[in-house]
């Protein structure tokens, strides 16, 4: 997977789906959120890099956790959702069918970016239940 290909994933999710950073805080809270946003993203990485060491990658009620390379992938879109400034999403949580899923949760917006086990990256947001958009990526491999 490419850089590039993350960049496609991020540019879409930011843009596409109104996504926006949390940009600058007011006041002196300003500090204290940007420190609670960084040790939430360092829960979430130390989260993913939890799973890249689950074995075997197939429990005893069938759920297919996520591969070590998928991992990765998550790992380094994570960073990357960071770097541009994103929100930390509400949850992350395996698929079930080898992929990972970061939920973006706001009143009454859900937004999701899941990387599937086979890298692509479905982009989905729903208003009050209702899906109002969805978008792919496929993964590459340049």
């Amino acid at each position: 997977m490419t850089t590039s290909y993350l960049a496609h994933a991020i540019s879409a999710a930011v843009q596409g789906f109104g996504w926006a950073p949390s940009g600058v805080h007011a006041g002196a809270n300003e500090s204290a959120k940007k420190d609670g946003e960084r040790s939430e993203w360092q829960r979430i990485e130390a989260l993913l890099s939890k799973w890249s060491q689950k074995q075997p990658l197939r429990d005893e009620d069938g759920v297919e956790w996520p591969s070590p390379a998928l991992v990765e992938v998550a790992l380094n879109l994570a960073r990357s959702l960071e770097g541009q400034a994103l929100h930390p999403p509400s949850r992350v949580v395996p698929n079930g069918e080898g992929g990972v899923v970061f939920e973006f949760q706001r009143e009454h917006q859900l937004q999701t970016m899941e990387v599937d086990a086979d890298g692509s990256i479905e982009l989905c947001r729903f208003e009050d239940s209702q899906l109002v958009d969805r978008s792919r990526i496929r993964a590459t491999t340049d």
